[in-house]
């Protein structure tokens, strides 16, 4: 792992957590707490587009439906919408104050 600035970042563009890098597009990472003092889990989410299905989200991510499900308090796998925002796991990126 590499520490840049305030960021510990494992491969974060194999993971698909930066954007905007060639036009490279990946799901959004937000700020988790993973219960340690000073340092951060990033989300990883993704937004329902149109076509998008429970099993192709799942295994684009490598997780199971029923952890999406879970994670979203989701009861039909067969009622998600386009722009939904679905929590899908956490990443192995940190981020780090100070």
């Amino acid at each position: 792992m590499k520490k840049i600035g305030k960021v510990v970042v494992a491969s974060a563009l194999s993971l698909g957590l930066l954007t905007g890098v060639g036009g490279f597009h990946a799901p959004s990472a937000e700020a988790a707490s993973n219960g340690t003092s000073k340092c951060e889990y990033a989300k990883i989410y993704h937004y329902v587009k149109s076509g998008d299905t429970l099993s192709g989200i799942a295994a684009k991510h490598g997780v199971s439906v029923n952890t999406i499900m879970k994670n979203n308090n989701i009861s039909n796998p067969d009622k998600i919408y386009v722009g939904q925002k679905l929590f899908i796991k956490y990443s192995n990126v940190q981020i780090c104050d100070s």
